[in-house]
């Protein structure tokens, strides 16, 4: 678990919510110069989410961030699925896999992530954390499973064509929600 040291800084900090939930508020540290963000347990426990979660289906998770006046822009995938037959969650971050128990669970997502460097005094931090369906993997062998499937049953046109709008209309990762954060920091 990664532990901010925040010696000698006193944090101001303002986050605003444009999901219309007030509860699911990050925790945003900054540590030397990095900004580090600790995720609200209270998001997997929405309905929306945890039916994502129960699904046996990777949930994704995009966290993008931007300082203000910085051109860079962060961003991290998190990815959870809960494998039903071992009845543990399979998840990564960072390109780092670990199989959790479901207790274990909202520890790890509250882990705090790296999203910035800031090298002055002050920072402006946009946080957005996008929910998605599924993962890209699972998308793209669901559109390939469709496609080959659809032209093997009848290589006509109008065939290829339906599979195309199929693809097209129920395999676009829309997200499920969204989240917006706003964060002001400032070291005294």
């Amino acid at each position: 678990m990664v532990k901010a040291r925040t010696t000698a800084l006193s944090l101001s900090l303002v986050l605003l919510s444009s999901a219309a939930m007030a509860q699911h508020r990050p925790t945003v540290l900054l540590s030397g110069d990095r900004v580090l963000i600790a995720l609200p347990g209270s998001i997997l426990k929405t309905p929306a989410i945890r039916t994502r979660l129960d699904s046996a289906l990777t949930t994704t998770f995009i966290l993008k961030s931007h300082i203000r006046g910085e051109q860079a822009e962060t961003v991290a995938r998190i990815e959870v699925r809960y494998d039903l037959w071992d009845e543990v969650y399979r998840v990564r971050r960072a390109a780092q896999s670990q199989t959790l128990k479901a207790a274990q669970l909202e520890g790890w997502w509250q882990t705090p992530i790296e999203i910035a460097h800031v090298a002055g005094n002050r920072a402006s931090v946009e946080i957005e954390l996008i929910v998605l369906p599924f993962s890209a993997a699972e998308e793209s062998d669901a559109r390939e499973w469709l496609s080959k499937s659809g032209g093997a049953r009848d290589p006509a046109a109008d065939a290829r064509g339906a599979v195309s709008v199929l693809v097209g209309t129920t395999l676009s990762a829309r997200p499920v929600v969204s989240y917006h954060w706003s964060a002001e920091l400032v070291r005294r």
